[in-house]
Formats: C-alpha cells, structure tokens, sequence
C-alpha cells in the first residue's frame, strides 16, 4: 500500500493545473487516485478537490481546507451503511480512524475455525458441490432469541454474489423475521462455509488461502487480490469483488477466527509467569496520526504520589566521576602505556578520600609501574563504571556465604557448593579467587566493602504498593499478562540525569510512522506480548510491563540495553527486583563499552546451552508483515500483529 503525504508534490497545482486534472474525465464525479486518497469533483463549482483522511478528519489538499465544498461531498457519506458506499471511498472510510468499525457491518457473527479440524476439512472439500446445488440461502426458521417458530421469509438480495477462488455464484439471500418478538435472523453461513457481508458473500476457502498467505508469506492483500483478478478473468469471469469490499471481508474474517490468544502467548514449560526473559524493540509499526490517544507519561506525574527508588550515589561503588575516569583509565593501562606517577599519586589520594579500602587493595597489587596486573583489570573497570554494584555481587545466599568465608581468612576449595555459587553468581571475583589463593587482607577487606555496597541500594526501602488498574491500554497486547497493578509514579521520572558515561543506544526513526513494538519472550522462544512504543525505545517500556503484569519480577532479563534498564530499575522500585539478574545478550556485548563486566553473559557458563537471540530471531520474522501492516489503523495493526505472532508460538509449541 502506498501512503500519500502532504508533502508530496503529486498535488502541486504547478505540476497538475489547479483544479484541473487532465486525467480523470469530467463525466466522472469521484474517483480514487491512490490507496487512502480521492479525486471528488464539484459540479457546483466546476472544480477538483484532493481528500485524504489527516489527524482524524478529511482534509482538502487542494483547498487546503476541512470545509470546502469537496469535503461536504465527503461528509455527506457519512451515515451512509458500508455496503452502500461507492467503491471510490469505502477505503478511505475504512481508514477513517473514528467511524471505520461502524462499516464493518457483516451479518456472519458465528466464531469460525482457525485450527484445521475434521470439520473443517469437509466443509471446504464440500463447499463448491454445495454451492452450485443451492438457489436460496436463508437461516432457520426458529428464532434464536425467543425460539418461536412464528415468523415469514424476507428476501435480502435477488442476486447476491458468492466470490470464490475460481468462481463466481449468484443466489437469492433470505433472512427471517419472527413475528413474536420482530428479531431478525440472518444466514450466518459458517456451517456453509460462507461469510456473509450482507450484500455479497465471500468463501471461507478464499479468504483462507490468504490467510496462509499472510501468515507464512510476504502477500499484501491487494497483491492477492490482483492475482484474485486475474484467475478470475482466466475462468472467463467480469463481476469479481472490488478490493475493498475484500478488504472488509477479510478485516471482518480475522475478527470472527476462533482463536484462545491466551493459550497462544504463553509457553507449556514457563507458564503464566516466566522467569527467565529475553526482549527488545523492533521497528514494525503504524503511521503516528493513526494513533487513538496519544500522550506521555510525564504529563501524569503528580507530585503528592511520587515514589523513591535509590539513589545513583547508593548504587555505584565510587561516586565522583573524575575519580571513576580516573580509575577506568587505570585498568585500560598496560606496562607499555602506564599511567604518571603526578596521575597515580591524585587517583590514590581521591580514593582515599572515598574508598580507602580500594586505594589499599591498588598500592597492594602495584609492581611500581603504575597498571594494573592483567587478572585484575575487569574488576577494577567493572568497579570504575556507573553500573550498580550488585551486578558483580547479586543477592544470593551461596555467594553471600562464600564471600563471608573468604574474608574470615577460611578456603573455601573444599567446599564444592560454594565454590559453585561463586562461579555462578561472581564470575569475576571467581577468577581473582582462582589465581591468587588465599586472597590478600586488603583484598578481603575490598571484598567487605563490596557486599556492603552491593546491599545499600535496598536498605530501608519499602514495597511500593500500587492499586490495580481494570484498564487494558489499547497499544498493549500480552494475553496471558493481564495488568496486576499500576506502574507507579517515581522521583526519578521526573529528573534529568547526565548520560555521558553511560552506554547509549543509537535510533534512527521513520518521519511518519511509530518507533515499533517491544516483545517479550520466554528462553524457549515463545513471545509472550509486545507493546507499541508511542516514543523512541527506552528502559522505561519493559520496566513498566515487569512493574504492572508480573506477580513478581523474572529471575532474569537479558536485553541488549540491560545496563540501563537496570539502574533505571533500582532507581525506581529496588525491591522489586532485588532479586532480578540483568544480563546484556551476546550478539550486543561486544557494543557495551563503559558498563561492568558483570553485564556479560559469556562469563555465566551455566548459561552457556542459553540462546539470548530467541528475541532477535522471533523479531526477524516480523519483517515479513511490515509491508501490510505499516499503514493500517491501530485496531487493524494490533489485531493483525497478534494474529501474526500466535500462529508463530503455536507452531513451536505444537513442534
């Protein structure tokens, strides 16, 4: 589908002729130039006008105007049923964001199989003997609402069309009127194979096929409907469906599938409450003035209901940034490019000031050259960044109790479960164990200040309570996800805080449409939801879906912006995810430059059989829909998207 912009010069009367298009006949009152734009011409006035549907109204390009004549023509369709519209403008009635679910008026209402079933297969086997068999269709005649059998036959259309893959069929459509309680009933048809859309009937079978299209293929709708065309003029064929009566159809199909989303976007082995997640953002999105409700965040922040997280002071180990660019210079230095004694002398003297106990543990392991010894420059770099301190040290019982043994002086080699929490939890101070047993009294000493400080983000918080929302926001889709409690409004939301050292993800957005969406998905592939991001991506999105849907937050998270998305946590509610591991995947490692060590994956190796890009490849499929799906509506967007990444988790889930 092609989007036509304001901009473009398609309309410039320099370039056409004002009000004078050579091309369209003047016999002709309205005709469609291109997807979601008409041609109406006034004989009032004797002039052109250009409509386009813009911030949820119809604008004139030509008149440069909402009120021109043109759009009274316009207008004047209004109220007009779907069926009944030309076909020039059901498109961009349809696309009108605010009246387009008033068109949609099919008669079918009956939820039809999305799943391939016994019966399924024969009502399509059967459907084209069945169809030429029949001169009549018509429903019951028993009334569903009050069951009388007290009713007449009323003819719908003489000559309604059936469309078919190959071909066409007219039949006399009848509905029924109970004379008891005046209810009418119409043919539903799914027992028939049959959506009925009121004043033409489309076949399972058809829409179907671009179903499987759609799903498992890069077909857009009007490409089928071309390739539709052209079988239909082989078979010799005239009175085919006009697109957007297809269009409709279709719309109105996906609507009716009969499908458990809830099943669907939740994995067999994790359950309505995974613990490990995988997630990130991709670029497939919706036009922005297709937007329902557009609006941040910030402007909600009210002052009284603020919430406090930690500090940046009670996350990071050394607090002075020249002191941190100081010592993160020292732990990139080697014997060839060492650092000055004036240089080193002011980096010991500013830790002193701050944290003693690492200045000792850097005059212990300095040979008189001024860098560090190799085993230890990861923990000095990890310890020089802005990232918390609890990375290198998580909250685990194991860890804590090993790090407490080797500062009492005990070895802790022949105790193999704590040996095992050690390299699980602190791969870093794993390896400093391994090559200098038993470990120096200033490196105990360091290691008491490091648990203190991998604690301090969490003592003397409290549990943020939140009320719960009833609320389903519109841009959201997680089924088996449903909003728990309220995000919560935080100091932190509303202070600007310096990002110079911090890692920095890099966007390059589209000028019309939205950033995309932001998935999740559970370490065995299965996506369990995405949200519309209305802004540039940021930690504020799965920080906001962990805070409102899970009952508590996952054991761990791997995305490729982890270091943010961790301090931006902690900052807000620490508590929550005390317990939460946030790790950078593999691909996106390499990028991270100024966060800790303790970010990497790599160095897990409990995790080594862990595939961190089941977002990344989940994602990749997506690019298959971006065609049809950019410019739809919101509502046509989401639904379609969801349709799209259910059938991807049913398949893995069925093998």
């Amino acid at each position: 589908m092609n989007n036509v912009s304001p901009e473009d010069d398609f309309f410039d009367p320099e370039v056409n002729g004002d009000h004078n298009y050579a091309s369209i006949s003047e016999e002709v009152e309205i005709q469609q130039i291109q997807d979601r734009c008409v041609c109406i011409f006034d004989k009032t006035t004797a002039t052109y006008g250009i409509i386009m549907v813009m911030s949820n109204s119809f604008r004139c390009s030509v008149c440069n105007s909402s009120v021109c004549s043109h759009i009274r023509m316009v207008n004047s369709y209004k109220e007009t049923p779907f069926h009944d519209l030309p076909d020039e403008l059901c498109d961009i009635f349809t696309d009108f964001k605010t009246t387009s679910n008033q068109f949609l008026v099919q008669k079918s209402t009956l939820k039809i199989p999305f799943r391939r079933s016994t019966t399924l297969t024969h009502t399509l086997l059967s459907l084209h003997d069945k169809i030429q068999k029949i001169t009549v269709l018509q429903p019951t005649s028993q009334c569903r609402k009050c069951s009388s059998d007290s009713g007449e036959y009323q003819t719908v259309n003489e000559r309604c069309p059936i469309t078919a893959s190959q071909n066409i069929y007219f039949v006399i459509l009848n509905m029924w009127i109970c004379h008891q309680c005046h209810e009418k009933n119409v043919y539903e048809g799914l027992d028939d194979g049959l959506l009925n859309m009121g004043s033409y009937i489309v076949t399972h079978e058809l829409l179907r096929s671009y179903l499987h299209g759609f799903l498992h293929g890069k077909c857009t709708l009007f490409a089928f409907y071309t390739h539709l065309k052209e079988v239909h003029l082989d078979f010799g064929l005239s009175n085919f469906l006009t697109y957007n009566k297809l269009k409709n159809a279709w719309y109105c199909y996906v609507s009716l599938l009969d499908v458990d989303y809830r099943h669907g976007f939740c994995c067999n082995i994790c359950g309505e409450n995974p613990r490990t997640i995988i997630c990130d953002g991709t670029s497939l999105s919706f036009r922005k003035k297709m937007l329902l409700q557009p609006g941040n965040i910030k402007a909600q922040i009210d002052d009284e209901k603020l919430l406090y997280g930690s500090s940046f002071k009670e996350m990071v180990f050394v607090a002075n940034a020249t002191t941190r660019k100081m010592l993160k210079r020292y732990s990139k230095l080697t014997s060839v490019s060492s650092m000055s004694n004036e240089e080193f002398t002011s980096m010991i003297s500013a830790l002193e000031k701050e944290i003693p106990e690492l200045a000792n543990f850097i005059n212990d392991i300095e040979d008189g050259i001024h860098c560090p010894p190799t085993k230890y420059k990861s923990l000095i770099a990890s310890l020089s960044s802005s990232s918390p301190v609890c990375v290198l040290i998580p909250n685990n019982k194991g860890l804590h109790d090993a790090l407490q043994k080797l500062c009492d002086g005990d070895d802790i080699q022949c105790n193999p479960d704590l040996i095992r929490s050690l390299q699980e939890q602190s791969p870093l101070l794993f390896d400093i164990y391994k090559g200098c047993r038993p470990i120096s009294t200033c490196m105990k000493e360091l290691l008491k200040i490091l648990s203190k400080k991998a604690e301090q983000p969490f003592v003397t918080k409290e549990n943020h309570t939140v009320e719960k929302t009833l609320e389903n926001p519109e841009l959201a889709c997680f089924p088996s996800l449903p909003i728990l409690r309220e995000r919560g409004m935080y100091y932190s939301d509303k202070t600007v805080f310096k990002k110079k050292e911090k890692c920095k993800k890099v966007f390059s957005g589209h000028p019309t449409l939205l950033p995309g969406i932001f998935t999740i998905f559970c370490s065995h592939g299965i996506c369990y939801g995405y949200q519309v991001m209305r802004n540039h991506e940021s930690a504020n999105i799965p920080f906001t879906i962990f805070r409102t849907r899970f009952p508590t937050a996952p054991d761990m998270v791997i995305y490729d912006f982890a270091c943010s998305l961790h301090s931006y946590c902690l900052r807000r509610d620490p508590l929550f995810f005390r317990d939460t591991k946030f790790f950078v995947d593999r691909f996106h490692w390499y990028n991270h430059k100024a966060c800790s060590r303790g970010y990497n994956l790599n160095l897990y190796l409990q995790h080594n059989t862990l595939n961190s890009q089941v977002n990344e490849q989940g994602n990749a499929g997506l690019k298959r829909i971006k065609d049809q799906l950019s410019y739809m509506t919101q509502q046509n967007f989401m639904t379609h998207c969801r349709l799209f990444l259910y059938n991807k988790n049913i398949n893995k889930i069925n093998g």
